[in-house]
């Protein structure tokens, strides 16, 4: 799992450097056109490499009243409901920031493609930083506490972009900043 996040991590930074480059020396078409080059790549290599990890396959697991008896088995844990929630809206914010950024440190800010692509790396560390907290944190603290602070770390930077945003401020730090936060926090969610 850790792995995944590092590598998730790594490419979540390094995709819009990387876009950049192709955008500043080719054009904005040739960002998709590698995407989807990539895309078939990944899904070939997937599809010949990626051995099945299951060993006891189940073959009713896909039938329909076993699946709505295991759904329901899983909400009818409220565990499951609240962390489940938890990393929901973590995560949507995450894509919201992801969605808006481009817009928001290129037409507002004032930042090239590739000036956009390196803060990512900013941002990507601020998340890992989180991230490798929890790892050495949670064994003491334990989950439930550290998602309170993630969540309480995510609030804060939610008011501070609030405010900034409120009072018209859009600088490259004034946005960065807050989204910083809240990844470090999202770090203890996740």
């Amino acid at each position: 799992s850790s792995i995944l996040v590092l590598a998730n991590t790594v490419l979540m930074a390094s995709a819009p450097t990387f876009g950049g480059y192709i955008q500043r020396y080719l054009d904005w078409r040739a960002v998709f056109a590698f995407l989807l080059i990539y895309s078939i790549a990944i899904c070939i290599l997937v599809w010949k490499k990626l051995p099945e990890t299951n060993q006891h396959l189940n073959p009713d697991a896909t039938k329909p009243k076993i699946l709505i008896q295991n759904l329901s088995i899983l909400f009818s844990s409220r565990s499951f409901i609240v962390y489940t929630l938890c990393t929901c809206f973590t995560y949507a914010a995450v894509l919201a920031y992801l969605t808006a950024s481009p817009f928001l440190l290129q037409e507002l800010a004032g930042l090239t493609p590739v000036q956009y692509g390196w803060l990512a790396f900013v941002v990507a560390a601020s998340y890992m930083s989180g991230g490798f907290l929890n790892v050495k944190l949670v064994s003491y603290w334990g989950i439930p506490k550290l998602m309170y602070l993630g969540a309480l770390l995510m609030i804060a930077a939610g008011m501070v972009m609030f405010m900034l945003g409120y009072h018209g401020i859009t600088t490259a730090t004034s946005i960065v900043f807050p989204i910083a936060l809240f990844l470090f926090g999202s770090g203890f969610v996740f």
